[in-house]
């Protein structure tokens, strides 16, 4: 499993359309991990169910 892409900061001196870039860039790097733990869970699932 690779991991979780490091969140990027707004900077202080940004103009809210690049606020806006960095702030998706974030929700699709927490989304992709939250995506990836997901499916873990869901294989750790599927191997107690087998024994």
């Amino acid at each position: 499993m690779q991991a979780a892409p490091k969140l990027m900061a707004i900077g202080k001196r940004v103009d809210a359309s690049q606020a806006l870039v960095v702030i998706a860039d974030n929700y699709g790097a927490c989304k992709a991990t939250a995506d990836r733990l997901a499916g873990l869970q869901a294989w750790v699932a599927a191997m107690s169910r087998k024994d």
